[in-house]
């Protein structure tokens, strides 16, 4: 990626060709497994429906760990595009995104941005892969059948915070080494790892915090981003 003359398009499209060479292996052997499950090519004992499942499972992991590692890799090569970012639309979206998946949980998403929530100076894109990862592993998280998204304003700052009905004024602040330590799971430590490096790039900050003695039933995240300088001197 250090290669002279090399611009963010020039590292975009060499991305974009690298995934498809990683992917393409690994998605023929999804669609195999899928064809033997199936049984077009005959009735499998269950002992090699197991095994068919077992490869398929592998092989959907490490196509998770290559698209998120290409992600981190994206990121680092390919700079944030800020602008003026409606904080509030990007919930609303990320919220409709998976809202099968909230409607499956028997779940229900509560959101408190008021109305005069300043815009924050963010990338689009970038914003909106933070909320839509946070979200879906807080559904992992969130014990309760209410889950809460806030947002208000801290010294020239917008805060959205993630957090279950039950989160009460104890929560203690912890460390992304200590939640992993306590859940344990390829999928998030990825996702930490590009969500803290998106948030660096937006200058802002991503805290977690957790109710003493609860396990992780009693997580929230917060995100820290920084109000478009426009909108302070409005």
């Amino acid at each position: 990626m250090d290669e002279p003359g090399m611009d963010a398009q020039d590292a975009h499209d060499l991305l974009k060709r690298a995934g498809h060479i990683l992917r393409e292996p690994l998605s023929a052997i999804l669609h195999l497994t899928d064809l033997l499950l199936w049984g077009t090519e005959g009735e499998l004992s269950a002992a090699a429906q197991a095994d068919m499942r077992d490869i398929r499972g592998a092989a959907e992991r490490v196509l998770k760990v290559i698209d998120k590692t290409l992600e981190l890799i994206r990121i680092e090569n390919v700079p944030p595009q800020p602008s003026a970012l409606n904080i509030s639309v990007v919930l609303r979206k990320c919220i409709e995104d998976i809202a099968s998946l909230i409607n499956c949980s028997h779940r229900r998403i509560v959101t408190d941005v008021p109305a005069d929530t300043p815009p924050v100076w963010a990338d689009y894109e970038s914003i909106r892969f933070i909320i839509h990862a946070l979200l879906i592993h807080w559904l992992d998280f969130a014990e309760g059948e209410t889950l809460i998204m806030t947002c208000h304003t801290e010294n020239g700052t917008v805060v959205v915070s993630f957090q279950n009905g039950d989160t009460r004024q104890s929560a203690e602040r912890i460390s992304i080494k200590a939640l992993l330590n306590s859940h344990k799971n390829d999928a998030l430590s990825l996702d930490l790892l590009i969500i803290r490096r998106l948030i660096d790039l937006q200058h802002g900050r991503l805290e977690i915090f957790q109710q003493p003695d609860t396990g992780t039933g009693h997580i929230e995240f917060r995100v820290t981003l920084p109000i478009c300088e426009k909108a302070l001197t409005e």
